[in-house]
């Protein structure tokens, strides 16, 4: 502004440093960041300002400095909008039954990991699959992998993996003896057949 003068003004290239600060630092130091160039613009154009009366160029001044705290404050409200996002996410993966974790795509170093990842795997990691099956041999347990990349929060790349044990429940061998008036619905799976006992339930 000293060197372009009144007629050439660049206050709009004010908000980048106020930007900056308010999106690092938080609002407040946005707003200092603001005051400190209002009172900057006010220094170098007092001088050069064609307004007969010093209340329109104070004026001025104030609009210019009313519209940097409106920027710091949409920022602001911004950068917390995106961080309850990243909380509620966060509390949804730890609320999962799944263990769920995420490496860095290029150095396999741990992101995240959720409550289940801490507590299934704290001595050890799993193996990097992108899908299928695998068995844990210190757990004894065989999971089925889900993987997909997705950006990180720093800008790089990164993979979520899914971990669900496929193996809750097996039983290799039962015998049932049937008798009098024994009923069985059988049927595959989703067909319904939980939905029917249920109902029956009701009767």
């Amino acid at each position: 502004d000293h060197l372009t003068g009144y007629d050439i003004r660049l206050a709009i290239l004010y908000l980048v440093p106020i930007a900056i600060a308010t999106w690092l630092a938080g609002g407040l130091a946005g707003a200092f960041t603001s005051l400190a160039a209002v009172l900057s613009w006010v220094w170098i154009f007092q001088s050069m300002h064609p307004y007969t009366n010093l209340l329109y160029f104070y004026w001025e001044g104030a609009i210019t400095g009313g519209t940097f705290l409106i920027v710091v404050l949409l920022l602001a409200r911004l950068k917390k909008a995106l961080e309850r996002s990243d909380e509620r996410f966060v509390t949804v993966l730890e609320g999962l039954q799944a263990a769920v974790y995420a490496q860095d795509s290029r150095t396999g170093a741990l992101l995240f990991g959720n409550r289940q990842f801490r507590e299934q795997f704290a001595t050890h990691r799993p193996p990097p699959q992108e899908a299928g099956e695998f068995h844990d041999e210190r757990a004894g347990r065989w999971y089925l992998v889900q993987s997909r990349p997705l950006r990180w929060t720093d800008g790089g790349g990164a993979v979520l993996r899914v971990l669900a044990i496929s193996d809750y429940v097996i039983v290799e061998r039962a015998e049932i003896e049937a008798g009098s008036g024994f009923t069985v619905l059988t049927g595959e799976t989703g067909a319904g057949k939980s939905i029917l006992v249920d109902a029956l339930e009701l009767l």
